[in-house]
């Protein structure tokens, strides 16, 4: 093993130094690509001022997670594709939610209840018997633990888990499922069954049950 003296040391690390000085320079130098922004007018200082202002949804209750600046989705004239998928607005046009509300997360606890989560990483979840949750964001989950629950995951990459008896799970492709099989409303868990969607036979859009340790197609 080389060891370096002190004097070495230093000059090593300020050679480190430099390097990296460098590297951001030529970054910065950099021509920045048109789509890089695609027109959207960025305002750190508004942005700053916006995290310092309390939760816009904390009259739902629910909050957690430090205060974030949350752009409004709209179309905005001069921004190409305002209204799509991962287009951000101008900083300007931003409101105050903490990560909680800003990530999307919903929660449904009675009968025939539904929660629903849009937002990029969220999570929805339902408890109550023959509830509804469904995740149409990217990375987001959706959980059912009802009975004869149903949970749907959309969104890309997402996943979808229920574990109440006789639930059901679907999902668009490359979102996992995952279910349980029980025999009977409170009784013990039999199998449990998981798969990606698009992969060994699992259609995206069509709803599974766990039977004998696979997902089954069944019929909504």
């Amino acid at each position: 093993m080389t060891v370096f003296t002190y004097e070495e040391r230093h000059v090593i690390a300020a050679a480190a130094k430099l390097r990296r000085e460098a590297r951001k320079a030529a970054t910065k130098a950099r021509a920045k690509s048109p789509k890089a922004d695609r027109g959207r007018e960025r305002d750190n200082g508004f942005r700053q001022y916006i995290r310092r202002q309390p939760c816009e949804a904390r009259h739902l209750g629910g909050c957690f997670g430090p205060v974030q600046h949350a752009h409004v989705s709209y179309r905005v004239h001069g921004i190409a594709n305002s209204f799509g998928r991962g287009v951000k607005n101008h900083d300007r046009h931003g409101n105050p939610l903490c990560a909680g509300h800003h990530n999307g997360a919903a929660s449904s606890t009675g009968a025939r209840g539904a929660a629903s989560s849009t937002g990029a990483r969220g999570a929805a979840s339902s408890t109550g018997a023959r509830g509804a949750a469904s995740s149409t964001g990217d990375y987001g989950a959706a959980s059912s633990t009802g009975a004869y629950g149903a949970a749907s995951s959309t969104g890309d990459y997402g996943a979808a888990m229920a574990s109440g008896f006789e639930g059901r799970v679907r999902g668009a492709d490359g979102n996992a499922l995952f279910a349980v099989e029980r025999d009977a409303w409170r009784g013990p868990i039999i199998s449990i069954a998981s798969g990606i969607v698009g992969t060994n036979g699992i259609k995206a859009g069509a709803w599974y049950q766990a039977r004998a340790g696979k997902l089954v197609e069944v019929s909504q």
